[in-house]
């Protein structure tokens, strides 16, 4: 059996106070077939207005919705606490 976490970092995945992930987007830019970082306040904006703007090219990008796809990090307080919970 593979143990991913030692028994001293346990205590940080269960007593963080706030949010351990972060949320962010990737937009799909299908004509570079790459993945584009964008922040949750951008896509809530966009949604809002029902505008999206690309992010390199700076045009009005149509039916957004369908490339958009939420991701979650680590947030930095998280990476804290465990690098806190490993003595470091």
């Amino acid at each position: 059996m593979t143990t991913f976490f030692s028994l001293p970092l346990l205590p940080s995945l269960t007593t963080i106070k706030h949010n351990p992930l972060t949320l962010y987007f990737v937009f799909y830019d299908e004509g570079e077939d790459r993945e584009i970082a964008v922040s949750a306040s951008e896509v809530m904006q966009s949604v809002d207005e029902a505008v999206f703007i690309h992010p390199r090219t700076g045009e009005e990008i149509e039916d957004f919705t369908e490339q958009l796809k939420p991701v979650y990090k680590a947030s930095q307080e998280f990476v804290n606490a465990l690098v806190a919970a490993n003595g470091r």
